[in-house]
């Protein structure tokens, strides 16, 4: 008995084989459909990843959630005094992290990276390999200094001896260290690493920094044992204005991203989103013509499986076979799945290029997947087979014809196929219009020609005074016959390098918005603006040793001071010693992408470079060879004693073209998914139209012969697809519009794209029925007999 149904299951699977190995129809739909799941899969693992990061040393990171403060164009931490203001009815703390260069004798002055942390250690699941953390837990600044060492940093410059309790001398401070990380901890972020960490309460004492300010390098965390929602930053957000703690126009976001800016999480989701749209329809289009393609070859099986009715063979042997060669099929669907991995994984890091450090395979993720896509399709296609088996009888002989119900199945499945192909289409037309738009946006400078030569950059801050040495420098780069012109800034273009001073307007508004004082800032040289071809709009450029002049550009000076005439326009600021000072806006500049022109221009204030500190980035315009600017930088540093050291040449147009790369692969693959769906919607069309055709040949030959004119007989039929059509693709749009409200900008052209294509298809399925009527017409003997 065993031995029999081992023989009969082996029989089975050859026959199977034998029908399929040759099909070009199977294999090209297992593709297809294995593509998109592939991608499923890769966005999990992503998100994952994101979610848990390894770095930290943990396995899973619960009740977690990054919080940032948004007003208009600032994206910055939770203000410290919001986080020292407990919300009623919530339990939770609020950690901050900030990455920084500290000076450290060991005993020689080194250089060492630190991660200032409020705590939570135990709630982020870190465990120290060797002593405690508990001095570290949310300390009070005027307590003794405790720190925690890395294990690389023990083993390396601490040769593993014994540390705990010993004291370190830290930008001149004294700090305990009470304990050693574990091995596998790395650091709090994804590109730093932490060799120390520090009490963020103690970041004023060891650092120029204030916790009333703080930069947006910072990062802020709500710490609970519960996750917080939407719903529950609104209820946070009402007890601060209620309290006079926030204003109109200000909220609190949370990302759950850890170690990762808000706002690069941010374009990473929008990129993965797109792409889980992208592969969702494929996902369903391909979903829908395998199974059509399982349905059709069924159905041309009917006269095998009545036969072997006929015969003898029993329903349950039939359905038996069915399953076992649709549970074949997907079998073979999820090898070409683990196929594609590797592929499509190289892909998504293209596409999203940040995702280097965390795109690692995860086996348990992909099984689990994998199963739950395998029990769907296999339960969903065995119902199928079920329900065409009852209703999609068929006959032995001659004589048959398409019955309603054969016809019904064809134009459902068809219809869905042009539903699915007009809302992409429908999206592809916004997404080129988007990118039209987009290549017509002005950076604000000119990138051709422009390089940028940067510099080491110093670990930690020291004291300087304005000299002479920056214009000097560039003179004498300026008498280089390879340089056209040369300038000086802290924040070149597209290296998202930024700086931020607290500034107020006479009134003593903020100019970062809301109650933050914080504006980008940048030192540069006067030359700046029109060596990058940077519109002057209003009053004058800035000037060597003008140090108490500024230039803002168009979005501070419309938003903060409504276009005011620049005649006694100022700033005002305070020094670390809490005296004030006044600097004179002589210009207004036009508005620049320094990065990607996706993101909105903040407000900007632009100030005379002091002194040459080992921050500053050369901007140089010339049409020389790259070596010979780089020769031409190092014999203006060799006439001159600067802190600007190992010289290393960008040419703007290469930054420029890398950082659009992902979002142009996007688009690429948009269209691609797009031209695909149209073109398998089109093949589709055909064969089905054809398959109908030849069914019904008989049947439409002999209403022809009996006075039947060819354009009624295909009107009849395309009528008949119009009645099953017209509600599925009504129902598909209106679903999609009401479910994803926001995934067309602009829902009247969606619907309008829709509608045009929905009317191309009747048309062309109207003309493949005329056309293949008119061929049976012309062979309608030949059709009868």
């Amino acid at each position: 008995m065993f031995f029999s149904a081992v023989k009969l299951n082996l029989d089975l699977t050859l026959n199977w084989w034998l029908q399929n190995k040759r099909s070009v129809s199977f294999w090209l739909s297992l593709i297809l459909l294995a593509l998109p799941l592939t991608f499923f899969i890769q966005a999990s693992i992503i998100k994952q990843a994101y979610q848990t990061p390894t770095y930290l040393g943990v396995d899973e990171l619960n009740g977690v959630q990054q919080v940032r403060y948004l007003y208009e164009q600032t994206d910055t931490p939770l203000p410290y005094y919001l986080a020292e203001e407990k919300v009623p009815g919530y339990r939770y703390n609020v950690m901050y992290e900030k990455s920084q260069w500290l000076k450290v004798n060991l005993p020689a002055p080194t250089d060492v990276q630190a991660s200032f942390v409020s705590g939570s250690y135990l709630e982020l699941g870190i465990r120290p390999l060797k002593g405690h953390l508990t001095n570290l837990e949310y300390p009070s600044p005027d307590s003794n200094l405790h720190v925690a060492i890395s294990y690389r940093f023990w083993r390396d410059q601490m040769q593993q001896k014994p540390v705990i309790g010993r004291t370190l001398t830290i930008n001149e401070h004294t700090a305990t260290i009470d304990a050693i990380m574990p091995e596998n901890f790395l650091g709090f972020r994804q590109q730093d690493r932490a060799d120390i960490i520090v009490p963020f309460a103690f970041l004023p004492k060891l650092t120029s920094s204030n916790l009333s300010s703080l930069s947006p390098d910072v990062m802020s965390y709500l710490v609970s044992n519960t996750s917080f929602s939407d719903d529950d930053m609104t209820q946070f957000s009402q007890y601060f204005s209620e309290s006079l703690l926030m204003f109109d126009g200000e909220k609190l976001k949370l990302s759950d991203a850890f170690g990762v800016s808000f706002s690069a999480y941010k374009k990473i989701q929008a990129r993965l989103f797109r792409l889980i749209q992208l592969f969702s329809i494929l996902f369903v289009f391909s979903f829908i013509a395998f199974l059509s393609y399982v349905l059709n070859n069924n159905e041309a099986r009917q006269n095998e499986v009545t036969l072997r009715q006929h015969l003898g063979a029993r329903n349950a042997h039939i359905k038996w076979q069915f399953a076992l060669e649709t549970s074949l099929s997907f079998a073979l669907l999820l090898l070409f799945v683990l196929l594609l991995l590797p592929a499509t994984g190289k892909l998504v890091t293209f596409v999203i290029s940040e995702t280097v450090a965390f795109n690692h395979l995860s086996w348990s993720l992909v099984l689990k997947i994998c199963a739950a896509v395998f029990v769907l399709l296999t339960a969903l296609s065995i119902l199928l087979f079920a329900v065409q088996a009852t209703f999609l009888g068929n006959t032995l002989g001659r004589g048959a014809t398409a019955t309603v119900a054969q016809k019904f199945q064809t134009f459902v499945i068809l219809s869905i196929m042009v539903g699915l192909s007009a809302l992409s289409l429908a999206k592809a037309v916004e997404v080129l219009q988007k990118q039209y738009a987009y290549f017509h946006i002005e950076r604000g400078y000119n990138p051709e020609g422009l390089y940028i030569v940067h510099f080491d950059r110093p670990r930690f801050g020291d004291t300087f005074y304005t000299n002479n040495l920056p214009q000097l420098f560039l003179n004498g780069l300026d008498q280089q016959p390879e340089i056209s012109g040369s300038a000086l800034t802290n924040m070149p273009f597209m290296l998202g390098n930024t700086s931020y001073t607290n500034l107020y307007t006479p009134s003593m508004q903020p100019l970062g918005g809301g109650n933050n004082p914080q504006v980008l800032s940048a030192s540069v040289s006067p030359d700046f603006f029109n060596l990058a071809d940077i519109q002057l709009i209003k009053g004058s450029q800035l000037h060597w040793g003008s140090f108490k002049d500024v230039v803002i550009n168009e979005q501070l000076y419309q938003s903060i001071f409504n276009g005011k005439d620049l005649a006694g326009l100022h700033l005002v600021g305070f020094t670390t010693e809490g005296e004030k000072f006044t600097l004179n806006v002589v210009g207004v500049v036009a508005n620049v992408h320094f990065q990607s022109k996706d993101n909105k221009v903040p407000p900007l204030v632009y100030r005379i470079t002091p002194t040459l500190t080992g921050f500053e980035s050369l901007l140089i315009r010339s049409d020389a060879s790259a070596s010979n600017i780089l020769n031409a930088v190092e014999n203006g540093l060799q006439q001159i004693d600067t802190s600007l050291s190992n010289p290393k040449l960008l040419r703007i147009s290469d930054l420029i073209d890398k950082q659009e790369a992902p979002q142009l692969a996007l688009i690429s693959l948009s269209l691609l998914v797009t031209v695909v769906l149209l073109v398998t919607t089109t093949v589709f069309s055909i064969n089905s139209i054809q398959l109908i055709l030849k069914k019904s040949r008989r049947e439409i030959a002999l209403r022809l012969n009996l006075g039947a004119l060819p354009h009624h007989v295909a009107s009849s039929n395309t009528l008949t697809y119009m009645a099953v059509s017209t509600p599925i693709v009504a129902i598909m749009i209106a679903i999609t519009l009401l479910r994803w409200p926001d995934l067309y900008a602009n829902m009247a052209q969606a619907v309008f794209v829709c509608l045009c294509f929905i009317s191309v298809s009747l048309f062309a399925v109207l003309a493949l029925l005329l056309k293949g009527t008119h061929s049976i017409k012309r062979n309608a003997w030949l059709s009868l007999t």
